[in-house]
């Protein structure tokens, strides 16, 4: 069994959560419309990541206490989702907006990448758009787009 610590996302998933928002911020809204959920995110202090440390140590299984919670602000009206991170991936828990957002509610992805490609159709364009850029002035670029 790998070993437990702090960074891991089965143990505490706040980092993970702040590192997907911050990667994730070309194509969505920044706070406060996307941010994590502190209210709803455990383990959030020392005390709590030791508790479910020596939980998942005494059971050799990950703790099903542990879940880590953001609201995403979709770009151009899209909507807004709220996602669950758990043992079982990231998960649409509630959305507003559009239907082919809110169709989405109650699936699972492996990253927030993934769901974010899924459920938004302007993420998947600000996201074409950032692939592009890296091939600005590439001759081959030029040509394709042209």
């Amino acid at each position: 069994m790998a070993s437990l610590t702090s960074d891991s996302i089965l143990l505490n998933p706040l980092p993970e959560i702040i590192a997907a928002l911050t990667a994730s911020s070309f194509g969505i809204l920044p706070a406060p419309d996307s941010q994590p959920l502190l209210e709803q995110t455990f383990p959030r202090t020392a005390e709590e990541l030791k508790s479910v440390q020596e939980e998942s140590n005494r059971s050799r299984k990950m703790s099903e206490r542990v879940v880590g919670m953001c609201r995403v602000g979709l770009l151009d009206g899209e909507g807004h989702v709220v996602i669950r991170l758990d043992r079982a991936g990231w998960t649409i828990e509630t959305a507003d907006g559009e239907r082919h957002v809110t169709n989405k509610i109650g699936t699972t992805y492996e990253s927030m990448e993934s769901l974010l490609i899924s459920a938004s159709r302007k993420y998947v364009e600000a996201m074409n758009r950032e692939i592009w850029k890296r091939f600005e002035g590439h001759p081959q670029a030029v040509e394709e787009r042209g």
